[in-house]
């Protein structure tokens, strides 16, 4: 139990880390955007990856709040901070979040130079809000 709380709580204190933004990013905004426009299917892999990841992580995390209930409030604080704070819809398609995604990165290319996988959740946060919101 001291062990998953202390992971709980490295969790929900990294992204306020200095050295959290010093991770390594393999894939920028720029990249992936330049993906969307000469390499639909490169920019569709790796869009296709971030969503499953991110399903995965919230499925993950809802099952610890049925886990943990006491623990429900902190549960979610982890997934805005893990995650962002969208809701894909059950029935996207591997097109349309690939298109929503590029349509993003294409109107806003001064973020660019941020990791794509920080950009993402911006994008599907504007197109898929959670209602609880």
């Amino acid at each position: 139990m001291p062990r998953q709380i202390f992971l709980l709580a490295a969790l929900l204190l990294s992204p306020f880390s200095a050295k959290a933004y010093e991770v390594q990013s393999f894939v920028s905004g720029d990249m992936l955007r330049g993906w969307c426009e000469n390499d639909h299917d490169a920019a569709a892999a790796y869009i296709m990856g971030f969503s499953d990841e991110s399903q995965r992580m919230k499925k993950r995390i809802v099952d610890a709040s049925r886990r943990w209930p006491e623990r429900s409030t902190q549960n979610e604080e982890l997934r805005f901070y893990v995650m962002g704070s969208f809701c894909l819809p059950g029935k996207l398609s591997a097109a349309q979040a690939t298109e929503i995604a590029c349509v993003w990165l294409k109107n806003n290319p001064s973020k660019g130079e941020q990791p794509a996988a920080s950009l993402l959740p911006l994008a599907y946060k504007k197109a898929f809000p959670c209602l609880a919101e």
